[in-house]
């Protein structure tokens, strides 16, 4: 029987992005929403060549109020949405298509990969899961000013397809964002979701020490901050590790374990630390085995949780291959780099280190049968 959806999108001066995403789900949306927020350039000419289903949002600073509008527009069975520079790969737009003709009844949400960051060959660097098509009946609505997000509920779906965010750093948005965020802060209106991305657009706009003044309100609190708040465990290690705080930021991870133990992120930093810090090359072994033992995991429902990808196999590897030079284990050093390759086969780094060892073990192996 199979289901109807609607694509529902707020644009603004996306004339170079837009056509290449609506292209890349033709057959998968059944209808089309485009609400702009003010776009002065050819947005909506490009717009109108795939639908009349146009309409103007007055922007407001608050993304969240913006989506719903544009949900409140959609009319068939599933809504959807995507950003103007996000695409679908071929390969997924057809598995949609076949998902949409096979599409269990019951299901209330789907959520599906979302590559925040690719590669040159469109690898992940950092990925997610997002709740991505929803029942229109279930009433689900966003939530959020600035990194906006859907709290879900009854029966979901977790699929394996993925929507590629062909990210660019745009100066407008930067500013706009970090406006919105400023305004909640010097109204005091943060909550913890909120101070989360604000530490990280203080410390990305340079402004280490308010970024640690944020990071701090989580080191002193004993629950889990919302959406992917571990990460601020990790920024608050970095920007201490900036200052030579040692001591505060082994503090700022070991006493978040109960969080971050199954995190490759953690076992990696601690690894590092105790291999460039404490000079204790064979702790750091244990902290990059352990790292290799971590499955790449993110939330299910209503939580976008980003994971760094190399963490769980190019980062740990490569770095138990070099502690294993240090210590002298040569055949066990090559082992590592070459399952580092396998994940990420072009880093030249690795590759060189790997041929090294490779020329010293074949160097060995015939001195040893010339003995």
């Amino acid at each position: 029987m199979g289901i109807e959806i609607s694509l529902c999108m707020i644009v603004k001066n996306e004339e170079e992005n837009l056509g290449a995403c609506l292209d890349s789900v033709r057959g998968v949306a059944d209808e089309i929403i485009i609400v702009d927020t003010g776009s002065t350039d050819g947005t909506l000419d490009i717009a109108a060549r795939y639908t009349d289903k146009i309409y103007h949002f007055d922007w407001i600073d608050d993304f969240a109020a913006a989506r719903n509008y544009s949900f409140s527009k959609g009319t068939k069975e599933y809504l959807m949405w995507l950003d103007a520079d996000d695409t679908i790969t071929e390969e997924n737009r057809l598995n949609l298509i076949q998902t949409k003709a096979l599409f269990p009844p019951d299901v209330d949400y789907v959520v599906m990969y979302y590559y925040t960051q690719v590669d040159e060959e469109g690898q992940p660097i950092f990925m997610s899961r997002r709740e991505r098509i929803l029942r229109r009946a279930a009433g689900f609505q966003w939530q959020g000013a600035l990194h906006e997000y859907i709290p879900v509920s009854g029966k979901g779906y977790r699929s394996r397809m993925y929507v590629t965010h062909n990210r660019k750093e745009y100066d407008s948005n930067t500013k706009r964002n970090m406006s919105i965020i400023q305004k909640k802060a010097d109204s005091g209106e943060l909550d913890e979701r909120d101070a989360y991305y604000y530490a990280g657009m203080l410390y990305a706009d340079g402004r280490k020490e308010e970024a640690l003044e944020q990071a701090r309100r989580y080191l002193s609190i004993d629950t889990l901050p919302l959406c992917d708040g571990q990460k601020i465990y990790f920024l608050a290690h970095d920007l201490m590790m900036e200052r030579g705080d040692h001591e505060g930021a082994l503090k700022a991870l070991t006493e978040k374990e109960k969080f971050l133990k199954d995190k490759s992120e953690y076992y990696c930093q601690l690894g590092f630390f105790y291999r460039d810090i404490y000079n204790d090359k064979d702790k750091a072994c244990e902290y990059f085995r352990q790292a290799l033992q971590c499955e790449e995991s993110m939330s299910m429902a209503g939580v976008s949780v980003e994971a760094a990808h190399d963490y769980y196999y190019f980062i740990p590897y490569a770095a138990l291959g070099q502690c294993q030079i240090a210590l002298r284990q040569y055949r066990d050093a090559y082992d590592s780099f070459r399952m580092a390759l396998s994940y990420k086969p072009e880093d030249e780094e690795t590759q060189e280190m790997a041929r090294k060892l490779d020329r010293a073990l074949t160097l060995r192996r015939a001195a040893e049968s010339m003995a």
